[in-house]
């Protein structure tokens, strides 16, 4: 999104810190296929997710509406921007800023589709950043880096190609994830969104709303797949009402407001819901009464006695206008590796997990350390980034594992409450996970927490920022700004639902093998089907989200009136073609006007033939037999018929015929009328 007289970010970072947090499966090329024959090798895992430290340079720039007037820097560091290695183009995507300061950032990265994990050139799956010079930059509307000015320090040759490269062949406009448990989705399935369960679903005659066509499933995390959406996607929005699958409305009663009530203009279908940014105080205080620090850039007063009652208090004064409301929390419980316990067997936090690995409850819920390092000469082992990503893995109410540095693993209790570990099997070599010379280090039991800290709650995914005004409330309180709620995502649907596309096809093979979204047309230059119709004919067709339906065709189009006309004279064949008429049709008036009357033994039958595969016979005087007509007297005859074509006949275009016999006149015209409907 452009802002007016605000450039392009463009932040130069230096990564000192990287932490693997999160990790998936990833099968080793290398060993595929396995010659001689032998079962499939099991997968190794691989980081996607990683905590990264990085320092921040600030970027001059000449606006004096930006946040900072004049510059960028690290408190201008946000979610859903990228970061790109100055020397290989690599990038990743900030998911969570967990802290950040005018000069320091911490925040969660991840390599989107595991592109640099299967880009790798050295063949061991390894997609984390390193440390080093990096730009955080935005993407556009077309999904493509916006990056001005380029950074110079450390920008090799390639960093421009590279980066440009990765972000046109996988560009999140065009295959955006979505995640739905359970859903049973396919490759080229059409999805829709059904606001009745909130959800999304096949797109049929009941479910219309389509918002894309699936373009991968995830083989590795299920629920995950991937759209090809029908219009742009929006997805840095802090907060959108209602639910998933909701459409979002223009308000008719707040002005420049958005509801879920009919009546305004669509503006969204809801993709994803948002949750809360929350920030938590790192230090006790009391500050100085009357000290003043900036919340989201509205002014708060910490009025006497300046302690974290007084700050709660005057947080929630402003909490309309700041968005973000505070409240005394238990401080985390933690316990991280002592290295008393540590066992002598490794020498270090470290476990066997190749085969017959060691288990362990915490907290009643059972673990396995059955991950391996990659590290060199520890790919049989886990080390204390393994153990963290399979204690997160667990599902463990309130615990978070993490990994502050190599040698260490740190547990946190999220409420304060107790962390309880009962070892179950050891590894391998006997060591056990937890307690004395134990894989980990951690002691068995930590009792709960009695010590409160404050906690700042949006009311959305917006930034918390914080910033001392008067005195240093920030810094007494340990104030920490942060952006570590997930944004919402709409697809964009004001110009209505989607643009549709017109496709021109040969015949209805090609027809019916398009994959169409709800309001496509199709104009097929030769209709013919199984049954006779339209044969070298055109028609256009509209796909209602279930079916193709015929709008028309060259039949119906040709005549605006419904009649087929032939003037009769003396000259004219014995057999006559008087026009062509669609299945389906009913011939309601047949007249015969004799202008001049023939003076010889004429005679005129109306009849038709079915173009139909299996050859009917065609019917000389199937609507108008010799004995209605008299050539020889001038007048006008008529008849009627109820024959209706493709149910009283065979399907097929239909030819409306005429067998005239000349009767060797010599003079004689009559017009011949068939009208139809």
């Amino acid at each position: 999104m452009a802002f007016l007289n605000i450039p392009l970010k463009s932040v130069l970072v230096n990564v000192n810190s990287v932490i693997g947090i999160a990790s998936m499966p990833w099968y080793n090329p290398l060993l595929y296929p396995v010659i001689p024959p032998a079962p499939q090798p099991s997968p190794e895992q691989r980081d996607y997710r990683w905590r990264i430290t990085m320092n921040v340079s600030v970027q001059q720039q000449s606006s004096s509406t930006s946040r900072d007037p004049g510059q960028y820097n690290g408190q201008d560091i946000c979610v859903g921007e990228w970061i790109a290695n100055l020397s290989t183009g690599q990038a990743w995507l900030i998911i969570t800023i967990e802290s950040k300061t005018t000069t320091q950032v911490t925040a969660v990265v991840q390599d989107i589709y595991r592109y640099n994990t299967f880009r790798d050139p050295a063949q061991v799956g390894n997609g984390a950043p390193i440390g080093g010079n990096y730009v955080v930059f935005n993407i556009g509307d077309t999904g493509l880096p916006q990056i001005d000015p380029v950074p110079p320090a450390g920008t090799s040759p390639s960093f421009g190609t590279n980066l440009s490269s990765r972000f046109e062949y996988i560009n999140l406009q065009y295959d955006y994830p979505l995640y739905q448990a359970g859903n049973t989705f396919a490759y080229n399935d059409t999805i829709a969104a059904n606001a009745t369960t909130h959800s999304f679903v096949l797109s049929d005659s009941t479910n219309r709303v389509v918002i894309g066509r699936v373009t991968s499933v995830s083989d590795t995390i299920p629920g995950w797949f991937t759209i090809n959406p029908v219009q742009k996607i929006v997805d840095d929005l802090n907060w959108l009402p209602g639910d998933v699958a909701d459409i979002i409305y223009s308000s008719l009663t707040i002005p420049g407001g958005i509801t879920t009530i009919p009546g305004g203009s669509e503006l969204y279908v809801k993709l994803r819901n948002n949750t809360s940014s929350i920030s938590l105080s790192t230090a006790p205080g009391p500050t100085t009464a009357n000290n003043i620090f900036q919340l989201n850039d509205v002014n708060v007063t910490v009025l006497a006695p300046g302690n974290m009652t007084s700050v709660v208090t005057a947080t929630n004064l402003q909490s309309l206008l700041t968005g973000v409301s505070a409240s005394t929390v238990l401080v985390p419980n933690t316990v991280q590796t002592n290295s008393l316990l540590v066992n002598t067997f490794y020498g270090e936090p470290a476990l066997w997990a190749s085969s017959s690995p060691a288990t362990a409850t915490i907290n009643g819920i059972s673990v396995t350390f059955n991950v391996t390092s990659t590290d060199p000469g520890y790919t049989d082992y886990a080390r204390p980034a393994q153990m963290a990503q399979v204690i997160n893995a667990a599902n463990i109410p309130n615990i978070v594992a993490s990994t502050p540095s190599t040698l260490v693993l740190l547990l946190t209790n999220t409420i304060g409450g107790i962390i309880s570990i009962i070892n179950g099997a050891g590894d391998v070599n006997g060591v056990p996970f937890a307690g004395a010379m134990s894989g980990s280090g951690l002691s068995l039991y930590t009792a709960a927490s009695t010590q409160y800290q404050l906690q700042f709650t949006a009311v959305d995914a917006r930034p918390i920022n914080f910033l001392d005004v008067v005195g240093i409330p920030v810094e007494d309180f340990g104030l920490v700004s942060v952006e570590n709620g997930v944004k919402a995502c709409g697809l964009y649907i004001a110009d209505g639902l989607r643009t549709a596309t017109l496709t021109v096809v040969t015949n209805l093979t090609a027809l019916n093998a398009l994959h169409p979204l709800i309001g496509d047309q199709a104009y097929v230059i030769n209709s013919a089907d199984a049954n006779g119709n339209n044969v070298n004919e055109w028609s256009l067709w509209l796909y209602n989200g279930s079916i193709w339906i015929e709008t028309s065709n060259q039949d119906s189009a040709s005549t605006d009136a419904k009649s087929l006309e032939y003037t009769l004279t003396i000259a004219s064949p014995s057999s006559i073609n008087i026009g062509s008429i669609s299945t389906g049709r009913r011939v309601t008036l047949i007249t015969i006007e004799v202008t001049t009357p023939f003076n010889g033994a004429a005679t005129l039958a109306i009849g038709y033939t079915v173009n139909n595969p299996a050859l009917p016979p065609p019917v000389p005087a199937g609507l108008m037999a010799i004995g209605l007509t008299d050539l020889t007297v001038a007048g006008t005859y008529t008849t009627s018929t109820d024959i209706l074509f493709g149910v009283d006949t065979l399907q097929g275009d239909v030819e409306i015929t005429a067998a005239f016999i000349n009767g060797a006149s010599s003079l004689g015209s009559a017009q011949i009328i068939v009208s139809y409907v």
